[in-house]
């Protein structure tokens, strides 16, 4: 008897902007290359205050996972817990510094799954064996990720891993528990970046993945913003580029507009024949 392929349930995922801002802080890369290395990425918050990111590299992969995470903790049977600052474990998600004068979250969403629902939902076709060893392995890597606030309100850099988790052995149920910048921006309660699930499950590269992404962060539902190909790339590759590797990706760049054009809320037109095009994003759904 044929099972019957179960279809993604999420719609939207609503990520921390400094995730979806932070240059660098996801990869583009041969397979295996990023495996061993480590991440350091700072990222403005405002004039006064940065998010440091530090742990193992993370590649594509750990983005669309992250999405999926944070996609199924916006579904309404996600618990959030309110964590307890005393806990060592709890401490290890809040940020204890006060950076605004408002007393930091201690709200944590909960999600609880498998990894075969995390395959499907961040858009992998296969539910393999390999594919599953490598989900654990990029779970693993997020939650070897560590956030640094630093700031001159605070006085002492506050820290939170991005997220923790445990495996039920027995049942294959995977809980992770996010962060409270994480959780603060699916619940509403800070600035949130609105990824539509859909559209990033469609995608076909990992240049338009990564792109995808940062333009949900910076164009607005129902907004359009002209980009030059160099911030694009920027975007992409924060690193610059001369020579045979600059038109490698101008080349990758513009294949990646095609495949976010040829879903249904983004549309691209060219400002230029060369370096600029205008972006537009209508979600008309709500998210």
């Amino acid at each position: 008897m044929t099972t019957e392929k179960k279809t993604p349930i999420t719609k939207t995922s609503y990520q921390d902007q400094a995730n979806s801002l932070a240059p660098g802080l996801f990869r583009t890369g041969k397979r295996g290359e990023l495996n061993g290395k480590g991440m350091r990425v700072t990222y403005q918050l405002n004039e006064n205050t940065s998010v440091l990111f530090m742990g193992v590299a993370l590649g594509v992969p750990e983005l669309r996972l992250l999405q999926a995470i944070t996609a199924l903790a916006a579904l309404k049977e996600t618990k959030i817990i309110e964590l307890n600052t005393d806990d060592a474990n709890d401490r290890q998600l809040v940020l204890l510094g006060d950076l605004t004068g408002i007393r930091p979250s201690t709200k944590s969403a909960m999600v609880c799954t498998t990894y075969n629902a995390l395959m499907r939902e961040a858009g992998y076709s296969s539910e393999s064996k390999d594919v599953r060893d490598d989900m654990k392995r990029y779970l693993q890597n997020l939650a070897a990720v560590t956030c640094v606030l630093q700031g001159e309100h605070t006085e002492k850099a506050a820290d939170t891993r991005l997220l923790l988790y445990k495996v039920d052995d027995t049942t294959g149920e995977i809980e992770i528990s996010l962060n409270t910048r994480l959780t603060s921006a699916i619940i509403g309660n800070s600035r949130f970046t609105i990824v539509d699930m859909d559209e990033a499950r469609a995608l076909k590269t990992d240049p338009a993945r990564l792109l995808h992404n940062r333009l949900s962060a910076v164009v607005d539902v129902g907004k359009s913003r002209v980009f030059s190909l160099d911030t694009l790339m920027s975007y992409v590759w924060p690193e610059p580029a001369t020579g045979s590797t600059m038109r490698m990706r101008r080349k990758a760049i513009r294949e990646a507009l095609n495949n976010i054009s040829a879903t249904p809320n983004w549309a691209i037109d060219p400002v230029d024949e060369k370096s600029q095009v205008k972006i537009f994003r209508n979600l008309k759904r709500k998210p």
